[in-house]
């Protein structure tokens, strides 16, 4: 063995020589490890079962372009092992041809690069799936050499900006900046330049049809590529949105600082996080003293704010609570009762986020309050004297009027009796009038105690009634059913009021039912029963004579009267005393009338009626 093939068989990479079809004259020491076989089983045998035969169109591909000009090539492909495994090489092959040109022999030199195969796939892959991302991320990717040249452009950058194939080598960045930015990112760029790191920046560019983009980016640098990596969004909508709310919330600010009130915001752990200058004026503390603090500061009696806190603030939370008073205490010690309004504010689940308390000072409101009850006390109690020094005028002027009223009837008896024989016709005459005249004072007193009564006692007792025996009561009482005819439902229900005023308007009622009507015509009254949700009417018809439409609004004044005297014997005092009555149980009077025809009077008393003494 010559020198020359000492040297070939101690290298490692695989030496081999071949003939032209392929079958091996020579290989070394490396090629027989490599393959796992023996030298005379690789001589005189041809290399191409050991190549798969998907690979062998590559080689004999190289192969064919070798030629005595270009006698070199290099070529990989795989080979198979004798464990049936397959590996890469990478062959630097060599023909020698004769002196006419023709390819005599070839040698080869080759090495395995399955490690760095594997290696060149992950990368490929890698960068396969990084060239994906670049062109399918909805970010804005930019690639950028130091010296300011654009290496790559993805498509949503040109979608952003309303360009569509740009030519990278044509593209300049600076151009389509604002102007106003290119400082501030010329000083970041230099800055990546010289120090691997990374920025954050905003900056407007210009689009296509001029309308400039907000941007936001994210830059950074690779200082041993050279490169820096831009990665950006659109931000314009976003921006728009953010300065319209800084104006809402400048507007909304502005709005609640001219509410005079107390306006407290607090998270659900009762921490303020916003107060008005209302809040200021009224406790004292700048909102910077507050903020973060939670409401008990606020409260004069820690009790009340713990309460608060269970009914505003729990599971069950209200959306708005009706103004309750508290007493609060302001920075100076001083305490005050205040009104407060609370509102819950939720989020879409419906869920208490916050409370929002609107406050009001109402120390003087309720000072005012208490000396207008003082007031209104005082004028009860001088009502209430002068009204019984009234009732005790009227039953003294009532009775001062009944003497002399007795008088006369007992003087008339007395000359009728002793001089009826001795005096004409006139004198007689004289003296029915005389006498008629004071049986009509006589029932015009009475009537006036009786509305005196009605009107200005205040401690009525109000009971169960049994309406059956009170209206039959009433009508036995009237000459109703001996100068007509009184219909009355077989069944009246209970009510509840006071009998003796109950039974003195129907007394009315019924009486008039009886009085008015035409000349030598039967009275027909008919006693019905309504029922309302809240309110009982008892209804007295009549078929009399009517009343006039445009009467009908007055006949319940006091004196009132439709009809002189000699007509119908009246005092006009009865429907303002049933009136009275219907006011007194909560209710009023309702009149239908048909001139001719007849009236309906409805009576009205409620339902649940309670006496003076339960009201207060």
């Amino acid at each position: 063995m010559n020198l020359y093939q000492k040297i070939v068989e101690q290298q490692t990479e695989l030496i081999c020589r071949f003939k032209p079809d392929g079958t091996l004259t020579y290989v070394n020491k490396a090629y027989c490890d490599y393959f796992n076989k023996r030298r005379e089983d690789l001589v005189g045998h041809s290399f191409m079962p050991l190549i798969p035969a998907e690979d062998q169109p590559i080689l004999n591909a190289s192969l064919a372009s070798i030629t005595p000009e270009n006698p070199v090539t290099v070529v990989q492909h795989r080979v198979i092992l004798d464990d049936g495994s397959t590996r890469w090489q990478e062959w630097t092959d060599t023909f020698l041809y004769d002196d006419d040109g023709n390819f005599i022999e070839g040698q080869a030199v080759g090495r395995d690069i399955t490690g760095r195969r594997a290696i060149e796939d992950e990368l490929w892959q890698a960068n396969n799936t990084l060239n994906s991302f670049f062109d399918v991320t909805p970010m804005m990717m930019l690639i950028v050499d130091f010296d300011d040249n654009v290496l790559r452009i993805n498509d949503h950058f040109n979608e952003v900006l309303g360009y569509s194939d740009v030519n990278v080598d044509d593209f300049v960045l600076a151009a389509i900046t604002k102007p106003e930015d290119l400082p501030l990112i010329r000083e970041v760029w230099d800055n990546l330049r010289t120090v691997s790191t990374s920025y954050s920046l905003e900056f407007s560019l210009i689009a296509k049809d001029g309308t400039l983009k907000e941007t936001e980016w994210r830059f950074a640098s690779d200082l041993q590529e050279r490169k820096v990596f831009c990665v950006g969004r659109d931000v314009t909508i976003r921006n728009q949105r953010l300065r319209q709310k800084r104006i809402h919330d400048a507007q909304f600010r502005q709005i609640v600082n001219t509410i005079p009130d107390a306006i407290v915001y607090a998270k659900p752990d009762r921490t303020i996080s916003l107060v008005n200058e209302g809040f200021t004026n009224l406790f004292g503390y700048d909102p910077k003293e507050v903020y973060g603090e939670t409401t008990q500061f606020m409260y004069a009696d820690p009790e009340r704010y713990y309460q608060t806190g269970k009914r505003e603030f729990s599971g069950n939370a209200k959306k708005r609570y009706a103004p309750s008073t508290i007493e609060f205490r302001r920075k100076n010690g001083e305490t005050f009762s205040g009104e407060t309004i609370g509102v819950s504010v939720v989020d879409e689940a419906g869920e208490t986020i916050g409370l929002l308390g609107i406050s009001r000072d109402i120390t003087a409101r309720i000072q005012m309050e208490t000396e207008l009850h003082e007031l209104n006390r005082s004028l009860e109690l001088r009502v209430e004297q002068r009204t019984e020094e009234i009732q005790t005028l009227v039953h003294k002027i009532t009775h001062d009027f009944r003497a002399p009223i007795r008088a006369v009837n007992n003087y008339l008896t007395f000359l009728e009796e002793d001089c009826a024989d001795s005096l004409d016709a006139q004198a007689l005459g004289y003296m029915a009038a005389i006498q008629e005249n004071a049986n009509y004072m006589g029932r015009l007193v009475q009537d006036l105690l009786t509305y005196s009564k009605v009107r200005h006692t205040r401690d009525y007792t109000f009971a169960p009634i049994d309406l059956n025996a009170l209206v039959r009561n009433v009508v036995l009482r009237t000459d109703a059913n001996e100068l007509g005819r009184v219909e009355v439902p077989e069944t009246l229900p209970n009510v509840h009021g006071n009998a003796q005023l109950i039974e003195q308007a129907l007394v009315n009622l019924i009486d008039n039912a009886t009085k008015y009507v035409s000349s030598g015509k039967t009275p027909e009254i008919t006693i019905t029963i309504e029922e309302t949700a809240t309110h009982w009417g008892i209804c007295v018809s009549d078929k009399g004579i009517g009343i006039p439409e445009q009467h009908l609004g007055k006949i319940f004044g006091m004196f009132e009267r439709l009809h002189a005297q000699n007509e119908y014997d009246g005092t006009g005092i009865g429907l303002t005393i049933v009136h009275s009555v219907a006011e007194v149980h909560g209710g009023h009077v309702d009149v239908t009338s048909t001139v001719g025809a007849g009236s309906t009077f409805k009576f009205y008393i409620k339902k649940d009626l309670i006496t003076h003494e339960q009201s207060n």
